[in-house]
Formats: C-alpha cells, sequence, structure tokens
C-alpha cells in the first residue's frame, strides 16, 4: 500500500462514469453507490462503457441481497459490499484482486555485468537506468550489487546512509520497508540501492538472502537495474540466469572476447528467455590499428555488439569526477545516442510518443502506483 496513489472524487457511481468519460482508468475502482434494483444495474452499464476491460471495480451498495453479489460477480465485479465497509475489508480485498498478478506485472530485471574490470558497465548500467526511466516515465530501481566497490552513488552524486549490504545482514527482517529505509532517490524516476561506501564488512552475498530481495524489489518498480560486479559466484550466475535481459561490457581485445563468450554460453544455456543477451562494445578506438572489430565478435561469440560507444576520456571523465549523468555532459552525440539506444533495447517496450509520454508523467503524478485506487464516496 506504501507505493499507491489514491484520488478521491465524490457523487458517486454516477460521477465515477463522468470523471472516466474522460479521464483512464485505474487499475482499481472502488465506487459507493445509492441507487438499487435496475437502477443501480442501470448505473453499472453506463460505468462499464467508459470503464478499462482490464481494471477491477470493487462496489459498495446498500442492498444486502445475495442473488445482487452473484449477478455483480457475474458481470466481472471484483468484490461487492453491503453497508459499512471496514478498513480490514478493503485491504483483504485488494489484496485479493492483485494476489493473482502474473510475471508480466512484476518488474523487468536488467543485469549489467563487465566482462572484465574498468570496462565501464557500471557507468553505462547507472545511465541506462536513468535514460529508462526518463524514456518510459516509470519506476527504475538501480542496486549496485558490487559490495566492496561499487560507484553508482558516486555517479549518481548521492550520499549512503545505509546500503544493501545492511539490507542483506538482516534476510529474516528484510521486507519492503526496509528496502524503502535503504533506497535513496536519485530523480523523478529513479531510485538507488547503494553499495557501502567504506571497506571493512562482511560482503559475501548468500544466494537466500538476494532471492528475497529480488522478490521484494520486482513488486517495487516497473524497471530493476542490477550492477554486478566482475566476480563469479553462485548468486550472480543465477541473477544472469533468471534476468530478463544481460547487458555484457566488454572492451575490443582478445581478452574481452574470450570472457565475453564463456558468460555467453553459460546465459545461452541456462537463461531460455528470448533475446536476453546484449553486448556492448565499450572504449571503441581507443587502438585503431590493433583493436578487434565488431565483425570478429560476432563471428566468434554467434551475435552482434548491440551497441558500440567510441573512446570519449573527456566526457566520461567529466561526468565522473563531477557525479554527473552522461546526458548532463552531452545533451546530443554520439554517446547519449548509444546510451538511450541501449536502454530501448533492455527495456522491452516500444517507445512513447510525445503524447504519451506526458500523458503518462501527469497521470502518475510524481509517484508509481502499483495498485491506484481511485474511490468515489457519496
Amino acid at each position: 500500500m506504501a507505493r499507491s496513489r489514491m484520488a478521491i472524487q465524490s457523487g458517486g457511481i454516477q460521477a465515477a462514469a463522468s470523471y472516466l468519460s474522460a479521464n483512464e482508468t485505474p487499475q482499481l475502482l472502488i465506487v459507493e453507490a445509492t441507487e438499487t434494483g435496475e437502477a443501480l444495474m442501470g448505473r453499472i452499464a453506463a460505468l462499464a462503457e467508459v470503464c478499462n476491460p482490464n481494471s477491477n471495480v470493487i462496489l459498495i451498495g446498500p442492498e444486502n441481497d445475495i442473488m445482487l453479489y452473484r449477478e455483480l460477480k457475474e458481470l466481472g465485479l471484483a468484490d461487492y459490499f453491503y453497508g459499512t465497509v471496514t478498513t480490514e475489508q478493503i485491504v483483504n480485498a485488494i489484496e485479493t484482486v492483485f494476489s493473482g498478478d502474473t510475471e508480466e506485472h512484476l518488474a523487468r530485471v536488467i543485469a549489467f555485468m563487465g566482462t572484465r574490470g574498468g570496462v565501464g558497465s557500471s557507468v553505462l548500467a547507472a545511465n541506462t537506468a536513468h535514460r529508462i526511466g526518463q524514456e518510459f516515465k516509470d519506476d527504475v530501481l538501480l542496486i549496485d550489487c558490487d559490495l566492496g566497490f561499487g560507484t553508482a552513488a558516486l555517479t549518481c552524486s548521492v550520499e549512503p546512509k545505509q546500503s544493501l549490504a545492511d539490507a542483506l545482514a538482516q534476510p529474516g527482517r528484510l521486507d519492503e520497508t526496509l528496502v524503502e529505509r535503504v533506497k535513496l532517490k536519485v530523480d523523478d524516476y529513479l531510485s538507488l540501492v547503494p553499495a557501502p561506501s567504506n571497506l571493512g564488512g562482511d560482503y559475501d552475498i548468500e544466494v537466500e538472502s538476494f532471492e528475497i530481495l529480488m522478490k521484494i524489489v520486482r513488486g517495487m518498480a516497473a524497471y530493476v537495474v542490477l550492477d554486478l560486479p566482475h566476480l563469479w559466484s553462485p548468486w550472480i550466475q543465477d541473477v544472469l540466469l533468471d534476468a530478463a535481459n544481460v547487458v555484457l561490457t566488454t572492451s575490443p581485445d582478445l581478452a574481452g572476447m574470450r570472457d565475453t563468450k564463456s558468460i555467453s554460453d553459460i546465459v545461452s544455456r541456462g537463461n531460455k528467455q528470448a533475446e536476453n543477451l546484449t553486448l556492448v562494445l565499450n572504449k571503441v578506438s581507443i587502438a585503431r590499428k590493433t583493436e578487434i572489430s565488431a565483425k570478429d565478435f560476432r563471428n566468434q561469440i554467434g551475435y552482434e555488439p548491440a551497441v558500440s560507444i567510441l573512446w570519449d576520456p573527456i566526457t566520461f571523465g567529466t561526468a565522473m569526477n563531477n557525479g554527473i549523468l552522461l546526458d548532463k555532459v552531452a545533451k546530443s552525440g554520439k554517446i547519449t545516442a548509444e546510451v538511450n539506444k541501449l536502454a530501448q533495447i533492455v527495456s522491452g517496450a516500444a517507445p512513447l510518443s510525445k503524447a504519451e509520454a506526458k500523458a503518462k508523467a501527469k497521470q502518475r503524478g510524481g509517484k508509481r502506483s502499483a495498485l491506484s485506487a481511485l474511490k468515489f464516496a457519496r
């Protein structure tokens, strides 16, 4: 309920139909009616004409009639309550409505990993997460999983007070409230669960703890972007095999090609999601005469690099050393265009038109709603 956005209108079921004729239907509509009999059914029919068929409707009415209840259920209403309704009844009804949420309603998980240290995977993870939020006007949660040397907080210019290590250290208490305390707001759409800012702790991640974390955070945003450290362990392998998209960042050299193929082979065998591997060639043209080409990568690993980012130490250095994101340094240009392209690819979504983006931002009201509730009171 902490992520829900509630709007309240007065006027009952007739006002609900009038409102929805000019506004988008929320995921959940709780409407209170005073009508009975044929008048009630007529109002419901008028409401159905303007209500999105994928939305859920809970009705509160004045009649205590089992036959009415059955008729309303047959019409597709999620639930019906008579007379005065308690908070517990409403909460239980909402939980029932959304308990059947399928995979498509949970966050899309995008895992970034560098095939070697220093290839720029963390910078790309943070900037891609930012661009996804800006482009699709939806919540993105970036999790810095490099507990020893994570840099996402520096990239996003935020000061951690608690970290991912604090959350994972208490698996028995790990819930949405704890994650909310740890995460930091970066902008209107992007939030960050940072890595510790200092060394000194026990930073081993247990598979079970990370699985609990993932179940929680997938209900907290539309996208979860994981910035993975350059190491190999059971929990990292599990992440790569479960993610909707795995982004491998590498440099155009022989070691990068070898490690890309090794990781790609493991992910391809174990992760059956279509088109889940995305390869990024970074620092292209740093050594034009000796570097390995995109064509050579394709011939060796079996798929084309989706994005190639030119070596640009000024743009990247300016962003990293000032704690700002790349599109604040260069709003246009090849680097920004490639990051935007990467965000579009890994999002798995069609681009929003200007009108759609404007409408979505307006409807969102600054905060994504997992269970947007709209109640029309008498």
